[in-house]
């Protein structure tokens, strides 16, 4: 894992790590073509943050957080293949679900997730709390699918930031998958029988040439 010193305004980039499915996708699922319509979308990034505040009752460290949301998203990709894949090309229809990973950044605040919400400025630092910047059209030339920021706020609360792609689902994909973490990470492990039941379907569309 590289270790990062580089500070964004009142952020600064501590760790950077790449998750990657704890289950190699099977060789049938490798390729995953996006229709005429994902494409006329182009590179637009869904985000989604979720704020929370220090409560006494969690006994986890800011070590433990990190460690359970990366072993939770691990097996929670297993089900969501094309997240874990990369674009071959900006211009290419389909994504390689080659298992490279989602990009894991953690990020710590000198502010209190408070002081945060009431900050007058506050739409101007909500891009440092994604990673990479991939937020709505700020990343035009990233290959990425999903990109996670967890913020580390100095009160103990925390912000995880989620971005997806536009290319691959829309805002209901985006919430059935945090969810489905979410229960992985609640019970601590996908096969847990309370584990929210989920068999996602990407909608793999037909094509011949996938030479672009």
């Amino acid at each position: 894992m590289e270790m990062i010193g580089k500070p964004i305004q009142s952020y600064t980039i501590i760790s950077r790590d790449i998750i990657k499915p704890a289950i190699p996708t099977p060789s049938h699922l490798q390729t995953y073509n996006l229709s005429e319509l994902d494409l006329l979308i182009g590179k637009l990034y869904l985000p989604m943050l979720l704020l929370y505040p220090n409560k006494d009752s969690c006994s986890l460290t800011a070590q433990d957080k990190t460690r359970v949301l990366k072993n939770s998203l691990s097996q929670s990709l297993t089900k969501y293949n094309p997240f874990a894949g990369r674009l071959p090309t900006l211009k290419t229809p389909y994504v390689d679900c080659n298992d490279k990973g989602v990009v894991f950044l953690e990020a710590r605040s000198e502010a209190n997730l408070e002081e945060f919400l009431l900050s007058l400025v506050q739409d101007e630092n909500l891009d440092n709390l994604f990673a990479d910047d991939m937020v709505c059209n700020n990343s035009p030339h990233s290959t990425n699918i999903v990109g996670i920021q967890l913020n580390h706020f100095a009160c103990g609360g925390v912000g995880l930031a989620v971005s997806m792609s536009h290319l691959v689902g829309d805002g209901c994909t985006l919430g059935s998958f945090v969810n489905h973490w979410a229960s992985v990470a609640r019970y601590g492990s996908a096969d847990h029988k309370e584990v929210l039941p989920l068999n996602p379907h990407f909608i793999h569309v037909p094509r011949t040439d996938l030479s672009e």
